[in-house]
This record gives structure tokens, C-alpha cells and sequence, in this order.
């Protein structure tokens, strides 16, 4: 070959290896001026492109929610040799957002073979098996993280979860009893507290072990109703009415001081009761403002178990001094009350019409 020839050759590749380098820097100097829009203005460029750039021009798309476009990009920089970790995480973040749940994890998984044990890939695969209605696979890498990373709170806390949503309701109750005080972050304490206290009353059957968390529950936040509620309901079942009492006074005051959820103000009630009857279930409320409602304190409803269906309605009424019950539907009466009647009594007495039906 003539030398002109050859020297040609090399000005011409000397000349684009520096645009391809003059490109890169171009690139990475406005991703690192966050210009985003310039960068996505030069995908068509993208087959001239060296493998970061690529990837610099697919997180551009991603920043426009042009997911399907920085999937096509990635996989050409993956076609033309360009494979590494975060070529394969991006774009599971990109399946993900499309909600392509299991392509997502499948991709965080080809990360993961490029760079083991690396959090934020472990993460976004457990998520994206949880969120692809995969939990076995889910709680599989959520393990993994727990043991690599145990000061993780939320893989700790799915790890426990994932047991409970799937039944296993015993070993969710030795999960969280035996992390719940390793957690760090508050909100995966209280969520996890939740939780167990609702396991050790429904499937547990240790109400007294569900009361005292809610105990502790109460003591780090008194002013969520919730808690109060579920801890009144409790203490009821288990036939502790001064605990009962309690709690509905501290309701009481929180209703005057005006810090009851709007859930509860617009409807004017409050769910303070739930008892199962002979044939019905009993569902109490406390009116919140009596003076909006005919005067009643408390209304209960008798509700077919199966259906759900109410059959009647009873309220307690207290209107210039006189006290009267007032029952609407099935077994409808009206009673004269010579004492005022708490929640306890209030409660017995539904008990006794409920029996009558």
C-alpha cells in the first residue's frame, strides 16, 4: 500500500478517535450539568457511540419516562459488546417502571453476575420478584440481603412480611419478635409492631401479648386513634372495661381538642365496638357530635355474618334529661333508660336484644 495511503488511514482514524473521545466528554459534561435534554436530543447518534455514552443517553430517556426507547438503547450497547452492571441495571430499572416486573429482576440478575452483592442490585431484584407476584423468589434474595446486610431494615422487614402475606403465620411471628428491636429506621418498628400486634390477636390468639404492644405503640405516638381503637377492642374481648374505659377517655379528649382523622369527623361516628352475637355481629359506634344526630350517643347495628347485611338498627338516645334505646328493622322497640349507660352496659344490653332475633 502506498504510504500516502497508509498515512491517510491513520489521520482519518487518529481524527475519529478524537470526535469519539470529544463526543464523550461532550456527553458526560452535560450529564454532569444535569441537561438531560440535550443528551436525549442525540439518540440517533447512539450507533456511533462508545458503550458509557450509550448509557448516559438511556438514563436521559429514562429521566423523560421514554422507557421503551432506553431499553432499545441499552440493548444495542449490550449487542455491540458494551455489557456491564450498570448497563444491565439501568435497564431493569427501565422494565420495572413499565412494570415488565420479572424482565426487570431477570436484568438486576445479569447485574448481579457482573458485580456480586452489590445493594442497590440486590434490592431492586427482590422488589421486582415481590412486585411480579413472585414471593418465593422475593423473600429468597431479601434473605440473602438480610444476611449480608443485616443492618437493612427493609429487607428485614420484607423478609417477615413476605412469611405473613403467605401464611407461614407462625414463623412471621418469630421473625418480627426476633428483629423488631434490631430495626433502626421507625418506620419499618412501627409497621413491624403493627403487624405482630394483629398476628398475636387473630392468628396468635395471645391477646394479651397484642394489648401490650399497642401499649408501647400508644406510649410513642397517644394521639393515633388506631391504636386506641384496637387496644379498646382488645381490652373488651378480654373483659378489661376499667382499660376500656381508659382508652375511650383518652378518644374523648382528642375528639374535643379536635384531633380525630377527617376519616371519622365527616361521618360523625366512631367504630368503638365489634361483638359477635348468637346470630348477628355487633357493630357500636360512638357519635362524635350527638347534637348532629337526633342526640344519640351510640348507634349499633346488627349485621348478618355472612353477608355483611344489616338487619337493624338501635341507638342510644339522650335528649332534655330522658334517656331512651330506639330500634329500627328487625325486632323494632323503644325503651325508657333510667341511668345513663356507659359502653360496657350499653353493650350488654345489645347483647340481650341480639339474642331475642
Amino acid at each position: 500500500m502506498p504510504i500516502y495511503l497508509r498515512m491517510r488511514i491513520l489521520i482519518l482514524t487518529f481524527l475519529a478517535l478524537l470526535h469519539t473521545a470529544a463526543s464523550a466528554q461532550s456527553i458526560q459534561r452535560l450529564w454532569n450539568q444535569k441537561n438531560y435534554e440535550a443528551i436525549y436530543e442525540q439518540r440517533d447518534r447512539i450507533h456511533r457511540m462508545s458503550g458509557p455514552d450509550m448509557l448516559r443517553v438511556a438514563q436521559a430517556a429514562q429521566h423523560f419516562d421514554e422507557d421503551s426507547i432506553a431499553i432499545y438503547i441499552l440493548n444495542t450497547a449490550i449487542e455491540k459488546g458494551y455489557e456491564d452492571d450498570q448497563t444491565y441495571y439501568v435497564r431493569g430499572l427501565s422494565f420495572a417502571k413499565q412494570r415488565h416486573f420479572i424482565s426487570a429482576a431477570e436484568s438486576f440478575h445479569q447485574a448481579l453476575a457482573l458485580n456480586q452483592h452489590r445493594l442497590p442490585y440486590m434490592l431492586a431484584k427482590a422488589d421486582a420478584y415481590y412486585r411480579g407476584q413472585k414471593p418465593d423468589s422475593a423473600l429468597a434474595v431479601f434473605n440473602r440481603i438480610h444476611l449480608l446486610y443485616p443492618n437493612k431494615d427493609v429487607a428485614t422487614f420484607m423478609s417477615c412480611k413476605i412469611l405473613e402475606e403467605q401464611g407461614y403465620m407462625q414463623a412471621a411471628i418469630e421473625c418480627f419478635e426476633g428483629n423488631i428491636r434490631d430495626m433502626v429506621a421507625k418506620e419499618y418498628r412501627v409497621e413491624a409492631s403493627e403487624i405482630l400486634a394483629s398476628l398475636y390477636w387473630h392468628e396468635g390468639e395471645d391477646s394479651a401479648r397484642a394489648a401490650a404492644i399497642y401499649r408501647e405503640l400508644i406510649d410513642d405516638n397517644p394521639n393515633k386513634v388506631n391504636y386506641r381503637l384496637n387496644l379498646l377492642q382488645l381490652t373488651a374481648e378480654m373483659g378489661e372495661w376499667d382499660m376500656v374505659a381508659q382508652q375511650q377517655e383518652a378518644i374523648h379528649q382528642l375528639r374535643d381538642s379536635d384531633q380525630l382523622p377527617s376519616i371519622y369527623t365527616r361521618k360523625n361516628a366512631l367504630p368503638i365496638l365489634s361483638l359477635m352475637g348468637v346470630n348477628f355481629r355487633i357493630e357500636i359506634y360512638e357519635i362524635i357530635r350527638p347534637d348532629l344526630k337526633d342526640n344519640a350517643i351510640y348507634e349499633a347495628f346488627l349485621i348478618t355474618p355472612l353477608h355483611a347485611r344489616p338487619v337493624g338498627k338501635w341507638s342510644y338516645i339522650v335528649e332534655n334529661g330522658k334517656r331512651k334505646i330506639v330500634g329500627e328493622g328487625r325486632g323494632a322497640e323503644e325503651f325508657t333508660i333510667e341511668t345513663e349507660l356507659n359502653l360496657m352496659e350499653f353493650s350488654i344490653f345489645m347483647r340481650s336484644i341480639e339474642r331475642k332475633l
